[in-house]
């Protein structure tokens, strides 16, 4: 079976000579994400249930992407994760007296692991993953009412959450493969808890280049001085995968 290119969620098939390879081996995955917003988010005594849906994300996102990068010699590893979003859209607030809200979200989060091969064969490979994530928030909400004024509030925040977890790859065949991605962190060191997973099904064009495309979901529970950001995000992820 020839090999195939790697992504952040994307484990290439080797041959067992190929795990204590001596070089190190490399994977640039830039990535589009749109995502819908769904949750509550507050700054200090302004609050509110936001649902950005993924079905109207053409109009709710502003800009966003992903870019992992991550090398591997051997079992042992690294990998790199970004991800910049912006969104911005009117939601139902499900409460009385304000009936609206116009919500603005800016979301940074970077992501570093160190990763261990634990299975590697010709149809199947498993990762392990153990690292911190990065995540800056900075958001707007302005509630909207007919009769009272509409107040606004601002404001950002950012921490850092230790991460663990997991992803492996199923090779379909010699071109077509699946990805799953999971992982879990927070423990309250920071955020409450946070989790993440993926699922993809990509394909192959040749030993360097590859194209993917799954759904991810991101979750967050976080409310700290007044810093309330306890959503979750769903959304379609597709990119291409370059390895050298």
């Amino acid at each position: 079976m020839a090999e195939e290119p790697q992504a952040w969620s994307d484990v290439p098939p080797e041959e067992p000579s190929r795990i204590w390879a001596s070089d190190w081996e490399f994977t640039l995955s830039p990535y589009l994400y749109a995502s819908g917003l769904d949750g509550v988010v507050g700054v200090g005594p302004t609050s509110s249930d936001v649902d950005l849906e993924f079905s109207d994300i053409f109009e709710n996102l502003d800009a966003g992407g992903i870019v992992a990068f991550e090398g591997r010699k051997g079992r042992f590893g690294f990998l790199l994760d970004t991800i910049w979003l912006k969104l911005s859209g009117s939601s139902d607030t499900g409460k009385r007296p304000f009936s609206k809200v116009d919500v603005e979200v800016e979301e940074v989060l970077l992501s570093g692991y160190l990763t261990y091969r634990a299975v590697a064969n010709d149809t199947f490979s498993l990762d392990l993953l153990a690292g911190a994530r990065y995540t800056y928030i900075d958001t707007t909400l302005q509630l909207k009412s007919p009769n009272l004024r509409d107040p606004e509030a601002s404001g950002s925040k950012d921490w850092v959450n230790p991460l663990v977890g997991a992803r492996a790859r199923w090779h379909l065949t010699e071109k077509w493969f699946v990805n799953a991605f999971a992982e879990a962190g927070g423990f309250g060191v920071s955020s409450d808890f946070a989790w993440q997973a993926y699922l993809g099904l990509g394909y192959a064009f040749n030993d360097r280049v590859s194209l993917q495309a799954g759904w991810r979901h991101i979750d967050f529970d976080y409310d700290r001085g007044g810093f309330i950001y306890d959503v979750e995000m769903n959304g379609l992820t597709t990119g291409l995968s370059f390895r050298f």
